[in-house]
């Protein structure tokens, strides 16, 4: 059996907002975010753009694409697909459109930039 969930409802079953509990969770979350954040930006703060954008380029190009892609594919694509897909049918059109997309930006386009040795789509190379 699984433990009776709880949700901070109305008698006529109508949600009414967080609870102490769901405050202190995301007030922890969030504090927890800022150290992390703090801590890594006092730790690190001479290393340039490079460092952090590409690894100090010591990574190949595959790990970085798949981090990108990762990047693509979050938690607001995971939940807002099937939402935007129920209420607008044509919805499914761009996702399997952007399925599709995905590994010909991984494996033609990644590479070529990654080869070109700059950070942004956007940058002049010299």
């Amino acid at each position: 059996m699984h433990p009776e969930v709880k949700f901070n409802l109305s008698e006529k079953g109508q949600l009414l907002g967080f609870g102490w509990e769901d405050y202190v969770m995301f007030c922890g979350m969030l504090l927890a975010s800022l150290a992390i954040g703090i801590f890594y930006a006092f730790r690190d703060k001479n290393k340039a753009n490079e460092e952090f954008l590409l690894g100090g380029r010591s990574m190949t190009c595959v790990p970085v694409s798949m981090s990108l892609v990762a990047s693509y594919i979050s938690a607001i694509l995971v939940l807002g697909a099937p939402a935007e897909t129920y209420y607008h049918s044509v919805g499914w059109l761009v996702g399997i459109g952007g399925m599709l997309a995905l590994p010909i930006v991984a494996f033609v386009f990644m590479p070529f930039f990654y080869n070109l040795r700059i950070t942004s789509v956007y940058q002049v190379s010299h």
